[in-house]
């Protein structure tokens, strides 16, 4: 058990296939929860690509030396995809109660459970961040201050350390080389308002490393943002150390034609 917890998804289903003991041993639940604490502890990149109506997954491994400046490539690994049903009897679409009557657009994030997704009231237009709680099925509704107006419309939504964060740079979703800095806004109580910035300035070697359009990813722990140039590469910046490192992805060139979208911190489990 071991050695198969070390394996990649992919090797477990083969070795699902050699016998029905090693099926039953692979599918016990402490070999379900060892395989899920060592996934845990090597987190992936998951890259989506979608287009008429398909979708292809693949991952590589998420680099975990931020150290210094440096470039490097990985490969990315196609994994086998499957449809989940959600429910055990009748399936069907029902309604939610709100309280209040907004419009919703696509934006969204959902963090432990919550979606957060960019609203305006109905009647007086305010704008509002909305927050579901998939668990308990309730509404409420976050305040957007007149100076968060902007982050709010073209930044990106970002999980924060398990927090609500938007990112953007010089007033936009995305990052190029003429960028010099990223803005970070977070709300760190919902409940109280209470809204914080930061603003990063990027290095020098920004420009050197950057030639294409970068669209925000979101971060990695609490120092690290990740920027991703479909079918190309990832930037990682480190903004407690204020260092760059730049990993091509080998393995996506095929899929230029297709939308391509890039998730972090991807942790396979053999219960999905």
């Amino acid at each position: 058990m071991e050695i198969l917890s070390r394996l990649p998804l992919k090797s477990i289903g083969r070795c699902c296939c050699v016998s029905k003991l090693w099926a039953s041993i692979l599918g016990l639940p402490y070999f379900l929860d060892l395989f899920a604490t060592r996934s845990s502890a090597r987190p992936h990149m998951l890259f989506a690509c979608r287009r008429d109506g398909k979708v292809l997954f693949f991952s590589a491994p998420q680099p975990q030396n931020f150290d210094v400046n440096s470039s490097s490539d990985v490969t990315a690994n196609y994994l086998s995809h499957k449809v989940m049903t959600l429910g055990t009897q009748k399936l069907e679409w029902r309604r939610t109660k709100c309280c209040i009557p907004h419009y919703s657009y696509v934006k969204g994030i959902c963090i432990n459970g919550v979606l957060y997704y960019r609203s305006v009231r109905a009647y007086t237009h305010d704008s509002v961040i909305v927050c579901f709680d998939a668990r308990s099925e309730e509404f409420s509704f976050i305040e957007v201050e007149t100076t968060f107006k902007v982050p709010l419309i073209c930044g990106q939504y970002i999980n924060y350390n398990g927090k609500f964060g938007l990112l953007l740079s010089q007033g936009c979703d995305y990052a190029d080389e003429a960028s010099s800095s990223f803005e970070l806004v977070v709300i760190g109580d919902s409940e109280n308002q209470e809204w914080s910035t930061r603003k990063y300035v990027l290095p020098p070697t920004w420009k050197n490393m950057v030639k294409e359009k970068l669209g925000f990813v979101g971060f990695i722990g609490t120092h690290t943002i990740v920027l991703t140039h479909p079918s190309s590469y990832i930037i990682y910046y480190n903004i407690e150390k204020n260092t760059i490192v730049k990993v091509s992805i080998q393995g996506l060139d095929g899929f230029k034609c297709f939308e391509v979208l890039t998730f972090v911190d991807y942790v396979e489990d053999l219960r999905a």
